[in-house]
């Protein structure tokens, strides 16, 4: 049996990526509706930490320690940025979340 030579030929490029007025399918709705409820019950968890909590020291991977105060604070920051993102894409171009300047 012969084995094709699959360096025969030119490689085809991928599909143009879609532009960003494509309207969501229903998958694309399933995950916007799972992050929309994963985000409402994060709201919740977070108005309900008892306020002495909110100085209890964090640490994420590398980085130096944070209060519990600033990762909720942060997390919505960071949630408002990629919101920009996702509902225009071209006022958000380039720009990038920097919690800590």
């Amino acid at each position: 049996m012969d084995t094709p030579d699959v360096r025969a030929g030119p490689v085809p490029s991928p599909p143009p990526a879609a532009p960003a007025t494509v309207l969501p399918g229903p998958l694309a709705l399933g995950v916007v509706g799972l992050w929309a409820a994963v985000n409402r019950h994060l709201a919740h968890v977070i108005a309900h930490i008892e306020p002495r909590a909110l100085g209890t020291p964090c640490t994420v991977g590398e980085g130096a320690p944070v209060t519990l105060r600033f990762m909720a604070e942060d997390y919505a920051r960071h949630l408002h940025h990629h919101l920009a993102q996702v509902l225009n894409p071209e006022a958000a171009a380039g720009k990038t979340h920097l919690p800590y300047a």
